[in-house]
């Protein structure tokens, strides 16, 4: 699966094929022993995963598993999705509601579109000038990316 890991681990003798839910489960407990391994008091493991909204339903299975393992103390997963894509059916929310039933604790943390102010620091700090000198920039770009940081910061490359 992470052909890079035999660099560290050394060579691995090969694994007898199995069945689909077969192959999963074994997939999922390895993968979540190597996660323990690399999840020590010394050194805890911080996993930031991006867009979930996309995540289909075995790598949410995983990621559940891994979170709700009480036997990991050592990890942090950070998610970040599109709430604006994700509604009650969807797998992910799912996911979070089964996670949340075993009481881990799951702190959210919701992001406004930036304000025109918002907008404005992140300019003048960027081009090194006065918020005076780019209001007026700031108001354009505001209005056209709706504030929201991602397509701001492309309009700005496109400019």
């Amino acid at each position: 699966m992470i052909p890079e890991l035999e660099k560290i681990i050394g060579k691995q003798p090969e694994v007898e094929e199995l069945s689909g839910a077969e192959n999963q489960n074994r997939f999922n407990l390895l993968f979540t022993r190597f996660i323990k391994a690399l999840g020590q008091k010394e050194h805890p493991l911080v996993i930031f995963l991006d867009d979930l909204q996309w995540a289909d339903l075995p790598s949410l299975k995983i990621l559940e598993q891994l979170i709700t393992d009480t036997d990991q103390n050592y990890l942090m997963v950070i998610g970040a999705y599109r709430d604006n894509e994700v509604n009650a059916t969807h797998p992910l929310t799912q996911t979070l509601d089964n996670i949340i039933k075993t009481k881990i604790f799951i702190n959210e943390i919701f992001l406004s579109p930036l304000n025109l102010d918002q907008v404005n620091y992140l300019l003048t700090d960027t081009f090194k000038c006065t918020l005076e000198f780019c209001q007026s920039l700031a108001k354009l770009l505001t209005r056209k990316s709706g504030g929201n940081p991602f397509f701001l910061i492309e309009l700005l490359y496109f400019l």
